[in-house]
């Protein structure tokens, strides 16, 4: 339904371009990289270098509750990207090349950032290249009354002085698509019943704009302040000419839109304090999507049979404080962390179905007009240390309370409290081998729309309202293996098992119908690889080599 609502802006230690990188210690970087090494991929941003790093996949994360602790693979200038609307493929995307001094591959659980675990880029940066712009269009043309992409552009500006650094994006992600054939439909014995002539159109368009800019004081005091505004506007239109088997042709007609409007605005200071150094992070956002969905049917000689509408207004919104102070002592790495969060959605919807005279008419829909809140406070501590050059470890440990209400008369005010944290270990085997192992008890979110009753049109689906959601749990443990190939790339082979608690799933509700709700247990576990292998050694090398 979206792509990227937040895209582009920046809130806390993003993407800054000053020449102040964090110390990380040298017997946690495992590779470097000079921007001369992807010369050959002709870059125009630091995240199209990171894109061709040997062997490393991008972790996006997911930063759904609150701003918690890392979870991305990604740092500049040794300080993780904690935006809510600023992962790191956005971060990386605005630093243009001229500013890179390296990328390197460190050992996440070295670090005293809570929550790295495994490999972790750091793109190092500066604003030696003073002020710089790029800009990108990339209009499309297809066939088959598409309409023209003549929109889809972005403009890029950055630069700074000596301490700090400011950018500034204005564009439009603009996308159209279309799909045209046929659709045939069977029965469970392989029968056909319905042959189908499909026809679907859908565009949307994101323009927005956004700024940050980063100071950092002679006092070695940090100071980081963003914000943006962005528009989502979606339009999709499906018309499908039917001919069931022994039955008169019909047509059906669905239409969906959104028409979003969002911002964000975020600052964060940090500061030497108490022998450490102590960080700040305050943001707000809020989001309003009004959507609409509709699905008529239509017989031979068009004139409607049936029909059903679906209008939705909905506002979301969070703040957040945090308070983070990090230090040494024991012979490693301290930090310690309080959040605070606020967050809401607040849904007016309606259900209307078309009568014999097809006229749409008000239809009974309990608990899908409500307010669904959430406030919750978390405290967290970890600890990070070298037991010997290559071996670290990294531990956490944290509690959070959270109390969610809903409105209504199906609504009712529920608070829980619920452990967290996790243990981390790098290890070098050998030079070019690294294990990584991390094993975590999660808190998930919840969705606050799961709680509202809900009316999917295409699909002639009613979810009831649920306000028994409990929020997930989980153990997961997941290990690494870094391999590096020498001249000819790298391999990292990934695997993870978790054990969910009250994992949310569709369920029967009592009383009639469905909903998102609670399932008592769940497992899951998975597998990847990734392998870059390169054929300069056979070729005697070229200018540009990755690993030249």
């Amino acid at each position: 339904m979206k792509r990227n609502l937040f895209a582009l802006a920046a809130i806390v230690a993003l993407a800054p371009l000053v020449s102040h990188a964090a110390d990380i210690p040298s017997s946690a970087v495992r590779q470097t990289f000079t921007p001369d090494a992807f010369s050959r991929f002709a870059p125009r941003t630091a995240l199209d270098m990171a894109r061709q790093v040997p062997g490393f996949p991008i972790e996006e994360g997911d930063q759904e509750r609150g701003f918690g602790q890392a979870d991305t693979n990604i740092l500049v200038n040794g300080r993780r990207i904690s935006g809510k609307s600023n992962g790191p493929v956005e971060a990386l995307s605005r630093i243009p090349v001229d500013a890179v001094v390296r990328l390197d591959i460190v050992d996440g659980a070295s670090l005293d950032i809570g929550g790295l675990s495994g490999q972790v880029l750091n793109v190092v940066t500066t604003t030696d290249a003073g002020n710089s712009g790029r800009y990108r269009y990339s209009p499309q043309f297809r066939t088959d009354d598409v309409p023209i992409r003549w929109a889809n552009i972005e403009f890029a500006l950055s630069g700074g002085g000596d301490g700090d650094e400011w950018t500034l994006s204005i564009g439009n992600d603009q996308n159209r698509f279309g799909s045209e054939g046929p659709e045939f439909v069977y029965d469970s014995t392989g029968v056909l019943t319905d042959l189908r002539q499909e026809r679907a159109v859908d565009k949307f368009d994101q323009p927005g704009i956004a700024g940050s800019f980063t100071r950092l004081f002679e006092s070695g005091a940090v100071l980081n302040v963003t914000g943006e505004v962005n528009w989502f506007m979606f339009d999709f239109i499906e018309t499908s000419n039917r001919q069931p088997v022994g039955a008169a042709a019909s047509t059906r007609v669905l239409t969906e839109t959104e028409d979003e409007f969002n911002y964000e605005l975020g600052a964060d200071y940090e500061w030497g304090a108490f022998g450490g150094r102590l960080k700040l992070i305050g943001l707000h956002r809020f989001e309003s999507s009004p959507t609409v969905g509709q699905v008529d049917s239509f017989d031979a000689e068009l004139a409607v049979t049936a029909g059903s509408l679906f209008e939705r207004e909905a506002d979301e919104a969070e703040t957040v404080l945090r308070g983070e102070y990090t230090h040494t002592g024991l012979g490693g790495d301290w930090q310690w962390s309080l959040e605070g969060t606020q967050n809401y959605v607040d849904i007016d919807a309606a259900l209307a179905i078309r009568d014999e005279n097809g006229v749409f008419q008000p239809a009974l829909l309990p608990g899908a007009s409500s307010r669904v809140e959430e406030d919750r406070a978390e405290l967290t501590v970890s600890y990070s240390r070298s037991l010997s050059s290559a071996l670290q470890v990294q531990t956490s440990l944290g509690v959070e309370y959270s109390e969610i209400s809903q409105s209504g008369e199906l609504g009712q005010t529920r608070d829980f409290v619920r452990p967290k944290g996790f243990i981390s270990v790098n290890w070098r085997a050998t030079e070019g081998t690294d294990f990584s192992l991390q094993v975590e008890r999660q808190v998930g979110q919840l969705n606050f729309f799961d709680f509202i009753a809900s009316v999917n049109v295409n699909q002639d689906r009613v979810n009831v309202t649920n306000a028994d959601l409990v929020p997930p749990q989980s153990w997961l443990v997941n290990l690494q293996l870094q391999q590096t190939l020498g001249d000819f790339g790298s391999l990292t082979l990934s695997g993870f098992y978790e054990e969910i608690e009250d994992s949310v799933d569709l369920i029967p509700i009592d009383g009639g119908g469905q909903a998102p709700g609670n399932v008592d247990s769940a497992t899951r576990n998975g597998a990847s690889m990734n392998l870059t292998f390169l054929t300069d050694p056979w070729g005697g090398g070229a200018p540009g080599s990755i690993l030249s």
